[in-house]
C-alpha cells in the first residue's frame, strides 16, 4: 500500500480477510489498518470488503474508521428459470440457462443429499445448495446448466420424484427481470456490526451489490463460462464502491477520503428513502438496520451532490487512536510513514488523551452505553450552493429523545463549516439492545442523513 501511495494511485480497493478477534489498528500485524492509514493521510480513499461472516453479530472485518467498509446486497435483477416437471407443474428457480428446449428428460435424486439431476447428466458438482442440473440444453460454453431452488421448491421436486415411477423434467430457458419487481436485500453472508473493536464506530459503512455478480474469472475457474461466472461476497461489493469513489474523485478532486465516505453514507438508500423496506437475509429475515448496511445501499448519483459532508483529516484520526489509549510508541510506529513531525515518539502524539471517541466527526452516531444523557459534537461542511439553510429532522430511537443545537444551519460565502451538538437522553433507566434512529439535515433539496444507534444501560462504562 505504501508503494501504491508512491505510485500516485487515486483509489485503493482491497478484499483481504481480517483477523478475529480484531487486532488494534496500531498492531504491527495489522498491515491493512496501518497501510490504509498511510494512504488516507495522503488523500487516497481505501475501500475494504467487510467480510462474509454474516449474519453473525459483530462479524464485520477491517473496522478502522478511515476505511470505507462495504457490506453486500442483492441486486435489482434476477434470472428466473422454469423447471417444468412431468406432472405439468412449473417451479421457478434461479440460473442462467440459454439455448433451445429439447423436451423432457428423466429426473432422479442423486446419491448426495439435496440434489436432483436429469438422467443424461454425466458429471456431479459439489455444492451445498439445492439445484437441478442437466446437459439436455444446448448451452454454448457450459456443458451443464444449473438451476438453483430454495428448500420449499426442492421439497416439491422431491415429493414429485417419490410419487412418480418415471419422473421427468424440462428446464429453462432463463429470463431476466430488472428493476421494479425486485427489492434489494442485504445478503445473508454479509458480515454484520456492531464493531467489536470500537463499538462507537459504525461498521460496515455502506452496502453495494455483492450477490450473484457476473464476474470475470481466470481459466480453470469452476463454472467458467467464456471467462465469466456468477460470484457472491463482499469482495464483489467493494469494487462497486471503488468504481463509484473513482468517479467521485474525478468529479470532486479536492475532496478528502472522509468527505467521499460521508457523501456515500449520508445519501444512501435506506428505510427512510427506499420505497419498500430493505430486508436483511438471515434466520429469520428482518428489516435491515445500520449494523447490516451502515448508511444504506450506495446511491451513486446522490453521492455526487450530497449538499453537506462530515469531513476529517489526519489529525482527527490521530485523536481517535489516542482516545483508544494505545501506547504512544505504537501509535508513532504505525503512523510515522506520513508524519509531519521530526520528534521522538514521546514528543509526537496524544498530548490530550481525554478526547472522546464519541466526538470523532463520522457520519454516524453510536452510543453503546447510554445511562441517562450524553452530548456529542459534529461539524458539517457545505459543498452545495454557498447560500443554503439546512434544518434538522430527527427520527428518535425507541425510548430516547434527541435534540440538536443549533437545529438550523445557515451557510453563506463566509460560513462554510458549522459545528453542532446532539444530545441523546434515555427516557427510562434500563438495559436494552440497540435501537435505531437518524438525524437528517435538509435544505428541501438535499437530505443529509446519518444513522443514530443507541443502547441504554443501567451501568456506566466509564
Amino acid at each position: 500500500m505504501d508503494e501504491a501511495v508512491r505510485d500516485g494511485v487515486d483509489v485503493i480497493s482491497v478484499s483481504l480477510g481480517g483477523s478475529y478477534p480484531h487486532l488494534p489498528e496500531v498492531s504491527p500485524d495489522n498491515a491493512l489498518a496501518i497501510g490504509s492509514f498511510h494512504a488516507v493521510a495522503h488523500g487516497i480513499p481505501v475501500i475494504s470488503a467487510g467480510g462474509n461472516g454474516g449474519p453473525t453479530t459483530s462479524s464485520v472485518e477491517e473496522v478502522a474508521p478511515w476505511l470505507i467498509s462495504v457490506a453486500a446486497s442483492t441486486v435489482d435483477r434476477a434470472f428466473p428459470t422454469p423447471i417444468t416437471l412431468g406432472n405439468n407443474k412449473t417451479i421457478m428457480g434461479r440460473g442462467l440457462v440459454i439455448g433451445t428446449r429439447v423436451g423432457f428428460t428423466g429426473l432422479v435424486q442423486d446419491d448426495l443429499p439435496k440434489r436432483w439431476s436429469c438422467t443424461d447428466s454425466s458429471e456431479a458438482l459439489d455444492d451445498n445448495g439445492l439445484f437441478v442440473y442437466s446437459d439436455s440444453m444446448q448451452h454454448p460454453g457450459t456443458r451443464i446448466p444449473i438451476v438453483e431452488v430454495d428448500f420449499e421448491a426442492g421439497n416439491e421436486i422431491l415429493e414429485y420424484i417419490e410419487k412418480s415411477s418415471e419422473a421427468t423434467v424440462m428446464i429453462g430457458p432463463s429470463s431476466v427481470l430488472v428493476g421494479k419487481p425486485l427489492t434489494p436485500k442485504i445478503a445473508g453472508f454479509s458480515s454484520r456490526g456492531p464493531n467489536a473493536l470500537a463499538p462507537e464506530i459504525l461498521k460496515p459503512d455502506i452496502a453495494a451489490p455483492g450477490a450473484s455478480i457476473l464476474a470475470a474469472v481466470p481459466p480453470g475457474f469452476p463454472a467458467n463460462d467464456n471467462g465469466f461466472a456468477f460470484m457472491s461476497g463482499t469482495s464483489m461489493a467493494a469494487p462497486h464502491v471503488g468504481g463509484i469513489v473513482a468517479l467521485l474523485r474525478a468529479l470532486h478532486p479536492h475532496w478528502s477520503p472522509a468527505a467521499i465516505k460521508s457523501a456515500l453514507v449520508t445519501t444512501a438508500w435506506n428505510e427512510d428513502s427506499h420505497k419498500t423496506p430493505i430486508f436483511a437475509e438471515g434466520s429469520p429475515a428482518k428489516i435491515a438496520d445500520p449494523f447490516d448496511y451502515g448508511g444504506g445501499i450506495v446511491n451513486p448519483n446522490a453521492a455526487a451532490y450530497p449538499g453537506l459532508v462530515y469531513d476529517m483529516d489526519r489529525e482527527d484520526y490521530m485523536n481517535y487512536l489516542c482516545s483508544q489509549d494505545y501506547h504512544t510508541a505504537d501509535i508513532y510506529n504505525a503512523t510515522e510513514e506520513t508524519s509531519a513531525y521530526n520528534a521522538t515518539a514521546e514528543q509526537l502524539v496524544c498530548q490530550n488523551r481525554y478526547i472522546s471517541i464519541l466526538d470523532l466527526n463520522l457520519p454516524s452516531i453510536i452510543i453503546p452505553a447510554l445511562k441517562t444523557s450524553i452530548t456529542v459534537k459534529r461539524r458539517v461542511t457545505n459543498v452545495g450552493p454557498s447560500n443554503s439553510v439546512y434544518r434538522a429532522k430527527i427520527k428518535f430511537p425507541i425510548d430516547t429523545t434527541v435534540s440538536v443545537k443549533p437545529d438550523v444551519l445557515v451557510f453563506d460565502s463566509n460560513t462554510t463549516t458549522i459545528d453542532f451538538e446532539v444530545t441523546i437522553e434515555a427516557e427510562e433507566n434500563m438495559n436494552t439492545g440497540y435501537v435505531f434512529g437518524s438525524l437528517t439535515w435538509t435544505d428541501g433539496k438535499h437530505y443529509v442523513r446519518i444513522p443514530i444507534c443507541v443502547r441504554t444501560t443501567l451501568y456506566s462504562l466509564h
